[in-house]
């Protein structure tokens, strides 16, 4: 896990006995692919969908060669840098989650680059999604192994907080 994202759960203050939603963004909340294909395509390039990765599918329109994987990754920081702030909500996203949020914590984490985080909470905040926070997850970095031990700071409950891991798993799943 990067160490940014590290920081930013270990700020979180979760609420023991409280379902806790942890929720991806792109795709579930917002609109990435067609934003993307759109970037893409400005620029001579087109995703191939036949498989989830970026690394070997964004290729030359033209030759259909892969772009190398450093330009790659240059390119995808460009366009999370341009496009985070006009990606538009997914319909119906926004107000489920505005429900959840009666009953429940929402944390939004995210897989894009650090340097776009607050352009990702700003979109989010912007649509009205109800979060207590969106670490991200640096796309360089692997990805953390399910239900990670995140320590967590007392909340201003009198129960202290505790490990995502140490929770019940009614607390910890919550599948929609």
């Amino acid at each position: 896990m990067h160490d940014l994202t590290r920081e930013q759960l270990e700020t979180l203050s979760i609420r023991p006995g409280s379902p806790l939603l942890i929720c991806d963004v792109d795709e579930v909340v917002v609109h990435f692919t067609r934003d993307f294909e759109t970037y893409l395509g400005a620029r001579e390039l087109e995703l191939d969908t036949m498989s989830l990765a970026l690394s070997g599918n964004v290729k030359h329109r033209a030759s259909g060669v892969p772009i190398p994987d450093p330009d790659l990754q240059t390119l995808v920081t460009e366009f999370f840098m341009d496009r985070t702030l006009h990606m538009e909500p997914i319909d119906g996203a926004i107000e489920s989650l505005q429900s959840l949020a009666e009953d429940c914590q929402i944390v939004m984490l995210t897989n894009l680059p650090h340097e776009a985080g607050a352009l990702r909470r700003r979109n989010l905040e912007g649509h009205g999604c109800p979060t207590l926070s969106s670490p991200t997850a640096d796309q360089k970095a692997p990805r953390s192994p399910p239900y990670p031990k995140w320590p967590m700071r007392p909340s201003s409950s009198s129960t202290t907080a505790q490990p995502l891991s140490r929770l019940p798993i009614s607390t910890r799943r919550m599948c929609i």
